[in-house]
């Protein structure tokens, strides 16, 4: 059984600000915001073509003071590719976009790679347009009778 759950912030890259001077500031707003809007209609798309029953998920544009908001899910009897083209989507969009996803996935014994994850999770990180895997020290391996089918 395939479990994954995540949040991402999608936005264009941040590094126009790095150098810019305060002058600058407001012109580079416009330009950011109008980039940031051209990502969340690629992504709305990218859903619409791509999306299916099993991926279920939730974007803000705007809340408060903060914008692109993403939350995803997914549960599958079985492995999907789903899950890894989405994150894969959101990281070749653009630099500026980071989150986690975290995936259980009990199929993951020495299929992937030669490690049994089979009774882990795993978090996989965006971060600067690269998607790069991790251990989770939280639910690895399983240790709750209460919480998890053992």
């Amino acid at each position: 059984m395939l479990l994954a759950m995540g949040w991402a912030v999608i936005q264009s890259s941040r590094m126009v600000y790095s150098s810019a001077a305060c002058e600058q500031l407001d012109d580079l707003d416009k330009e950011v915001s109008a980039s940031d809007k051209l990502l969340y209609i690629q992504l709305r798309d990218w859903l619409e073509l791509n999306g299916s029953d099993w991926l279920k998920w939730q974007f803000s544009e705007r809340i408060n003071n903060h914008g692109g908001i993403l939350q995803f899910h997914t549960s599958r009897n079985h492995r999907s590719p789903s899950v890894w083209s989405f994150m894969q989507f959101i990281s070749e969009q653009s630099s500026g976009s980071y989150g986690v996803v975290f995936v259980h996935d009990d199929e993951e014994n020495n299929g992937r790679t030669s490690n049994d994850f089979s009774q882990s999770f795993r978090v996989w990180r965006i971060l600067d347009g690269q998607i790069t895997e991790h251990a989770d020290p939280l639910f690895s391996p399983f240790s709750s009778t209460n919480a998890f089918e053992v």
